[in-house]
């Protein structure tokens, strides 16, 4: 039972922790390997852009999902008003 809730709790956390710091490290690479960016402040640009991106997609994709899974049994139920139904859940 300790396990489980740890693995439920806890792991979820710091795995997305995780990624969240080795996500710079990760576009440091990209920067200076694949785009082959000279200057410091070149490749620092570009993380922070990259950085800034991912941020942007994770909320939309956190906000869409979590409003999609909480439309699908409305969406289960009646299929046909798919469209109306994510139209008023989806700008909560």
């Amino acid at each position: 039972k300790l396990l489980s809730q740890f693995i439920n709790g806890y792991l979820p956390v710091i795995s997305l922790l995780g990624l969240i710091l080795l996500l710079p490290v990760v576009f440091e690479a990209v920067a200076i390997k694949y785009e082959k960016r000279k200057t410091f402040s070149d490749v620092q640009r570009s993380i922070l852009g990259r950085y800034f991106y991912y941020q942007l997609a994770n909320i939309y994709v956190t906000v869409t999902a979590g409003t999609i899974w909480d439309s699908l049994y409305d969406i289960l139920d009646h299929p046909t008003y798919m469209i109306s139904i994510l139209g008023k859940s989806l700008p909560n």
